[in-house]
């Protein structure tokens, strides 16, 4: 029993001693995986301590750079500012010196403009007065002359109407003599045909008394007349009494030639009187309508002139805007048969819609009154820029695109530019010149001042290209102030857009082409006035890699077909 105690306890201590040994066991291996746990945790401390100085130290590193590189980007930006201030104030001064020499041109245009309209205008004025007070003292001559000579003509008439009543109351005085002669006659042939005859019974000596009767009354029924006159061809009574018939026979014949020859007579009068008084009434009547037409019809040109024009333009430019084919813009422009080839070729057989420029949007352009007495006539039309509400919503531009340090890319170049969101301003001139044919309109003029071919052309420069252009020439200064030896600069300025679609030319002072020029010639004369005037010429870019522009033919002085015409090769 007590061995079984002994051995129970043996092998209890025994599992004790196992148990133990197993915990020591256990406790060593948790303190070695214990501190090797810390010494990973260290390790990793380590690596996260030594990769934190790694950051801190590439962060210094960042921050300096980025000191270094603001730094920089300061210094360039302050260089850039300066550079853009000083190119800013010298653009500015310029530009101030370029508006200064422009205005001082301009107001000295206007000037003399001004000065050389107001001496038109004085002498028209002047000249009209006196057309006016000529055709009024003309007028007045004329009435004058007009009422003297119609004074004249019923003097005349008068006179003629007295003398032909005076020739009719002879006729009729003569005619009563010869009715009272004749009266008497029968008288006395009745009393000798009744000597003659024997006495009758009372019947017939009844019927015989009766021709007496009669005729000792028929005297009584005939007015008495004045002065009467005794007929020298009446016949007188022979001394026994006895009337003969050959007496009779002279007497009836002398009547009867008698009273054609007064007929004859009045209507030589009546006559005479229709060939000298008629004809001159009616050239009186006629010189005086032939005045009055005159005078109606200066006052119908002078109203047309001021106003009336301007209902036949409307209508020519009415019918050419309508016209969508190159046939019908031609029957309404000047030159319309020569230029219908170069309009076809101008619209390459497109249809033609001119509709956004209507007809009820042109406005009159006053013109002097020698120009209209020219049969010339302007028409324009202006619409301005117009902005979109979009522009105001644009984005801004970085700092280093403002200051040209990087390109924008294409987005910002496309939405950033408020020139993009706006219309360009459209002028057009239509100039018309009236003829036998009527009243025509200036196609080339029309095109160029709305299809702006001017400043096509001077923006795509094409080696060898020409063209004909209506301009306004002036000598202005040359680009850098420095121009060729021998040669003077001319301002080309399109009539319509002279500001935007303009170019200086350099042309020789020898040639052709600059003593045409000549008389526009200002700089380093006495005066110094700034002269400019219309021209019709021909631009040309040279065959050269890098075209040069020049003026390579003077057509005319005013444009061609309305007011100029060419000159001689």
């Amino acid at each position: 029993m007590d061995r079984i105690r002994e051995e129970s306890e043996k092998k209890i201590a025994a599992e004790k001693a196992a148990r133990e040994e197993e915990a020591r066991r256990v406790a060593e291996a948790e303190a070695v995986a214990k501190a090797e746990e810390e010494r990973k945790a260290a390790e990793v401390k380590a690596a996260a301590e030594a990769k934190a100085e790694e950051k801190r130290q590439a962060a210094e590193a960042a921050a300096e750079a980025k000191a270094e590189e603001e730094r920089k980007a300061a210094e360039a930006k302050a260089a850039a500012e300066a550079k853009a201030a000083a190119e800013a104030k010298a653009a500015v001064e310029a530009k101030a010196e370029m508006e200064r020499q422009a205005a001082e041109a301009k107001a000295e245009m206007e000037r003399h403009a001004a000065q050389a309209r107001a001496e038109i205008e004085s002498k028209d004025k002047a000249k009209a007065a006196e057309e006016q007070a000529l055709a009024a003292a003309a007028i007045a001559t004329q009435a004058k002359a007009t009422a003297e000579k119609a004074e004249q003509d019923r003097l005349a008439a008068v006179k003629a109407d007295e003398e032909k009543a005076r020739l009719e109351k002879a006729a009729e005085n003569e005619a009563r003599q010869r009715a009272e002669h004749e009266k008497l006659a029968a008288a006395e042939a009745a009393q000798a045909a009744s000597k003659d005859v024997p006495a009758a019974p009372s019947k017939s000596s009844t019927q015989t008394s009766m021709p007496s009767a009669a005729v000792s009354e028929t005297p009584s029924a005939t007015p008495e007349t004045e002065g009467d006159v005794e007929d020298p061809f009446a016949e007188r009574p022979s001394k026994d009494g006895k009337s003969t018939q050959s007496g009779k026979a002279k007497k009836e014949k002398a009547k009867r030639s008698k009273t054609p020859l007064v007929v004859a007579l009045v209507l030589i009068v009546v006559a005479a009187a229709a060939y000298f008084i008629v004809p001159g009434i009616l050239k009186n009547s006629e010189e005086a309508v032939v005045v009055d037409t005159s005078g109606a019809a200066a006052k119908k040109e002078m109203e047309y002139l001021n106003t009336g024009w301007e209902v036949d333009a409307r209508k020519v430019l009415a019918e050419f805007l309508e016209a969508t084919t190159a046939s019908g813009k031609a029957s309404q422009s000047i030159r319309g048969a020569g230029l219908l080839a170069e309009m076809e070729d101008y619209y390459d057989g497109n249809k033609i819609d001119d509709s956004d420029t209507p007809e009820s949007a042109f406005s009159v352009y006053p013109l002097t009154m020698k120009d209209k007495e020219r049969g010339i006539f302007m028409l324009t039309y202006d619409r301005p820029p117009a902005y979109e509400l979009s522009e105001f919503f644009t984005p801004l531009a970085p700092l280093d695109v403002k200051y040209q340090l990087r390109e924008p890319d294409m987005l910002l170049a496309s939405v950033g530019r408020s020139n993009n969101f706006t219309t360009e301003s459209l002028r057009v001139h239509a100039l018309f010149k009236r003829s036998e044919d009527g009243m025509k309109l200036d196609w080339e003029t029309f095109v160029q001042t709305k299809d702006r071919t001017l400043r096509d052309f001077l923006e795509l420069p094409v080696p060898g290209r020409k063209e004909v252009f209506r301009v306004i020439v002036s000598e202005t200064v040359p680009e850098k102030r420095n121009a060729p030896a021998g040669h003077r600069t001319y301002l080309i300025a399109d009539p319509a857009h002279r500001s935007d679609d303009s170019v200086r030319v350099n042309v020789p002072g020898d040639s052709e082409i600059g003593r045409a020029f000549s008389i526009l010639n200002w700089r380093g004369t006495k005066d110094g006035r700034v002269v400019a005037k219309t021209a019709t010429i021909e631009l040309a870019w040279s065959d050269e890699a890098t075209p040069q522009l020049s003026v390579s033919r003077f057509i005319c002085w005013e444009f061609l077909g309305v007011g100029g015409e060419a000159v001689a090769p």
